[in-house]
């Protein structure tokens, strides 16, 4: 090969070459490196078994005539616990609450994604549609509690929903958890999840039921809203 023709090389592979080391010095970086090292080894680098999609729950909306209502009946159902979800939930703009929908809810682990040493939100999220999930709309959450009274100690759930945002620009995701005997629904971070955590997707919405309701790619919007301003 000729210099001008290495020269030319280089420099159509300086681009992909720049982006794969953002990517392995990334969040997903470990998942990144698997996938190149199998490309080396001529395998194909994102070839993953389908996990068996199962319904975990099929979730019927309760009827309230207001998001308050429904906080209510979470907090005499012993959920005392929402962080600023509250508010959240109020402002979403989202009204069914009021509407007898029916959802059918999947639960399922990351390493079940694919990822084994685990992975971040998007990632996690990403793979799921690969697979016919979708995100959750933000009401599912409070409905889902409210139905999910017997939770295991200790148990933690991730519902998939597009991220909330605070006033600082930092990203939340919703935990459905029981820690001491304390059923919550709170926020929580949304970096890098281990093998072992498990989400909640949605089937896809039947568009009788949900219309434009329906959740979206969660890249199509970095958040579903802003959560309330810090108070000082």
């Amino acid at each position: 090969m000729s210099n001008d023709m290495l020269g030319v090389a280089l420099r159509d592979a300086r681009g992909p070459l720049k982006d794969l080391l953002e990517k392995l010095s990334g969040e997903d970086g470990v998942n990144w490196l698997r996938a190149f090292n199998k490309f080396l080894r001529r395998e194909d680098p994102w070839l993953f078994n389908q996990p068996k999609i199962a319904i975990w729950c099929i979730l019927k909306f309760r009827h309230f005539h207001a998001i308050a209502d429904l906080l209510i009946a979470l907090n005499r159902a012993g959920c005392r616990e929402f962080g600023e979800l509250a508010y959240a939930f109020e402002k979403s703009g989202e009204r069914q609450y009021g509407r007898a929908v029916t959802v059918h809810l999947v639960r399922i682990s990351v390493a079940q994604l694919g990822f084994l040493v685990g992975a971040s939100y998007s990632a996690i999220c990403d793979r799921a549609r690969q697979f016919g999930l979708e995100l959750c709309p933000l009401i599912v959450a409070p409905q889902l509690r409210l139905h999910y009274l017997d939770q295991p100690l200790g148990e933690t759930l991730i519902v998939a929903t597009m991220p909330l945002k605070d006033d600082g620009g930092r990203l939340f995701g919703v935990y459905c958890d029981e820690m001491g005997n304390n059923l919550r629904l709170t926020q929580g971070g949304i970096g890098h999840f281990i093998s072992t955590t498990e989400f909640v997707f949605m089937l896809k919405a039947n568009p009788e039921n949900f219309g434009s309701f329906s959740a979206k790619s969660i890249h199509d919007s970095p958040v579903s809203m802003l959560l309330p301003e810090r108070t000082t």
